[in-house]
């Protein structure tokens, strides 16, 4: 691939990145400023405007350059002039720095202040601190004019970003569109890079399962396969979950609801007595086995996990931990039930099943990354005695696949780590993990809930993951970031 066919396409695909995004929020793209660079971040701005100019023709779009025309690098320069011929002159404003070295153009400021998506490509990978006085300045000053309500979006990395670390200067985006390949200061300094929404250049040779960032489109596709015309519950699976007490019975039925619309054949649900009843009433498709409480308002160990024993012949898969609790006996139910499921069973902990002590039952079960999955956020990895730069040598120790959820959510096993970036948010909300361990939990318990039927778990982890990301982005678009109401996440698995 030529550098210039790379560049038109990292452009092209950060410019419908942006229109993806400002639909999803129902931005309509009136005025766009793009600050740019002399190297070729520069010239994917430039082409990621036109992109943008192409599907909204009534938007305006002003350039601002941080170096005189002489000093571009050939291709920028180039994609400036396709640009001039491809946006009418009325639609659009170019300066350039040099030009401006007294008092900031009125119009410039105006525009600023007017704009509602603001595109940077400044500076690249290759930048060194400190950070230009000059080029400083500028931003600045036009940052100061921009209006609160309009996004920001970096090309490739914010610029004053770089492996030596952030600039005193660095701009804080609310997206970064990584092109080709993720830029490791993108993630070592999240608090600049805003939502990171990768933007593949397809290279030739591309292959998703080789490379460290999970590809949407690929794994959707592997959920959204067609089921066999001839088939039965049975080959769907079926998911025992255990969960839930007087204080926090909510988290069960999420798992549950969770784990029914994401496919499972079959769901049997171990629950408190108390809420069987409406819960059953609720969530009907799922089987509810009452069990007795014990004084804290959590499942009676012993009861819980003869019912337990009871029904293991029948499932394929267990999920155990949500809303359980942190109670002596709640505690000694989940570590006998992470002991005494089989090996063979996939066994999904999520929540109050993340402490240490689970971890030394799971030794006794002889843990096996293909079979147990855990879904920590930093904290409760972090109580497990894991350290974020130790993922896989952490998942060798104790044989198991890791999700480490975050803005940034990672699965892990041994042999390999993939990132997913299809969150928002939305996502930072009591009970989005509950909803994620109950997909999870159908995502395992039958081969046939995914398209490749040989796929390694770390892949129908990662998957899971991707679809709750992609149904929180909907249901975000439909109900607002702020405004959202978690529950309703899986009524947006379909769309």
């Amino acid at each position: 691939m030529s550098e210039e066919t790379a560049m038109a396409a990292a452009g092209t695909g950060v410019g419908e990145a942006i229109l993806r995004e400002c639909g999803a929020r129902r931005i309509a793209i009136f005025r766009q400023l793009v600050f740019a660079g002399k190297g070729h971040n520069g010239g994917d701005a430039v082409r990621a405007a036109e992109r943008i100019f192409e599907e909204t023709s009534c938007a305006t779009a002003l350039v601002f350059f941080a170096e005189n025309t002489e000093k571009l690098a050939p291709l920028t320069r180039k994609f400036l002039e396709h640009f001039f011929m491809r946006v009418p002159a009325e639609k659009r404003s170019v300066f350039f720095l040099p030009d401006c070295a007294g008092e900031i153009p009125c119009g410039l400021k105006n525009f600023a202040a007017q704009a509602n998506v603001f595109i940077d490509g400044v500076f690249g990978h290759s930048f060194r601190p400190p950070f230009p006085q000059n080029i400083r300045v500028r931003l600045d000053e036009i940052l100061s004019a921009r209006s609160r309500d309009s996004i920001c979006c970096s090309v490739d990395l914010p610029s004053g970003l770089c492996d030596a670390g952030a600039a005193d200067c660095a701009l804080r985006a609310d997206f970064t569109f990584p092109t080709g390949i993720l830029k490791t200061p993108v993630l070592a300094h999240a608090e600049f890079s805003g939502r990171v929404v990768p933007v593949s250049i397809a290279f030739s040779g591309y292959n998703v399962s080789a490379t460290a960032v999970a590809d949407n489109a690929y794994f959707l596709k592997k959920i959204f396969a067609a089921r066999p015309a001839v088939c039965d519950k049975r080959d769907f699976g079926h998911v025992l979950i255990v969960g839930g007490s007087r204080t926090m019975p909510g988290a069960l039925m999420l798992n549950v609801r969770s784990a029914l619309r994401a496919g499972a054949g079959l769901v049997s649900v171990i629950c408190p007595e108390r809420v069987q009843a409406a819960f059953a009433a609720r969530a009907p498709g799922a089987m509810w086995i009452p069990c007795r409480e014990n004084t804290d308002g959590g499942l009676d160990c012993a009861a819980a996990f003869a019912e337990f024993e009871k029904i293991l012949p029948r499932v394929s898969a267990v999920l155990c931990g949500s809303g359980m609790g942190v109670s002596a006996d709640a505690q000694r139910l989940i570590q006998k039930i992470a002991a005494g499921t089989p090996r063979e069973i996939p066994l999904v902990l999520d929540a109050d099943a993340l402490r240490p002590e689970t971890l030394r039952a799971l030794r006794e079960r002889g843990s096996s990354a293909e079979k147990t999955v855990i879904l920590p956020h930093a904290g409760e990895f972090a109580r497990l005695g894991g350290k974020a730069d130790c993922v896989r040598e952490f998942c060798r120790e104790h044989g198991l696949t890791l999700v480490l959820k975050g803005v940034c959510t990672r699965v892990a096993d041994a042999q390999n780590e993939r990132l997913a970036f299809a969150g928002t948010p939305v996502l930072a909300r009591g009970g989005s993990g509950d909803v994620l361990a109950g997909m999870v939990a159908a995502m395992l318990v039958s081969p046939k809930n995914f398209a490749d039927e040989k796929a390694p778990v770390r892949e129908r982890v990662l998957a899971a993951v991707i679809w709750h990301g992609n149904a929180a982005r909907k249901l975000s678009a439909a109900q607002g970031e702020r405004c959202a109401d978690i529950s309703a996440l899986p009524e947006f698995f379909g769309e």
